[in-house]
């Protein structure tokens, strides 16, 4: 990859980053606390590390669980 394309590319990752913000409060309409989302991400990483993924996709996963809470919550917020 060409250098030159890697401000371009970091620019509109920090973009989309900014534009889909995770609220802070994203939990508080399930039944899931703080401590059973720690239980989650400890067992996403035993199961990423004996399938021997990279980290990235640890990564990719947990924003992948946030996210889908974060728009449970928003869905909730508008009935």
């Amino acid at each position: 990859m060409s250098e030159e394309y890697l401000p371009l590319i970091d620019t509109y990752l920090k973009q989309v980053e900014v534009e889909n913000k995770i609220s802070e409060h994203y939990l508080r309409a399930h039944k899931i606390t703080g401590a059973y989302r720690a239980k989650m991400v400890d067992w996403m990483i035993e199961v990423l590390s004996a399938f021997k993924c990279a980290d990235q996709t640890f990564f990719l996963a947990v924003s992948i669980m946030d996210r889908y809470f974060n728009t449970l919550t928003n869905f909730y917020e508008c009935e």
